[in-house]
């Protein structure tokens, strides 16, 4: 986020390349995952009163589903699955599909602000 936008890098030996820049995915402090070719987290900041979930294609440089009304979100992903943690304490478990948001399961977690990134 602040004005930076989306950055993919690829590992390239002893260094990283940069691939790609672009605004198709800005977020202020949660981590964005790679799985099954496409990237899932949040697009937004929390300070601006606002974000979405998203999925987007690198390749074709284009959000392919976004989930309005979502909190900033960190995402892990846990045996070929997505865990997104909202830091308003709601957890979704995902398949890491580019077709549409789709929760296999949701949990809350005690009324809270969780910011701290999660560990499985």
């Amino acid at each position: 986020s602040y004005g930076i936008g989306t950055v993919l890098f690829e590992p390239a030996r002893s260094r990283v390349q940069v691939q790609k820049k672009g605004e198709l995915l800005s977020s202020q402090y949660a981590t964005p995952l790679f799985a099954n070719g496409f990237v899932f987290g949040s697009d937004g900041r929390e300070d601006m009163g606002g974000s979405t979930y998203r999925c987007i294609d690198p390749r074709q440089d284009q959000p392919l589903w976004e989930q309005e009304g979502f909190p900033i979100c960190h995402t892990l992903g846990v045996d070929q699955k997505l865990l997104v943690c909202g830091i308003d304490g709601r957890i979704w478990c995902l398949e890491p599909s580019e077709r549409k948001f789709s929760p296999k399961w949701t949990a809350r977690l005690p009324d809270g602000v969780y910011r701290a990134l999660p560990a499985f």
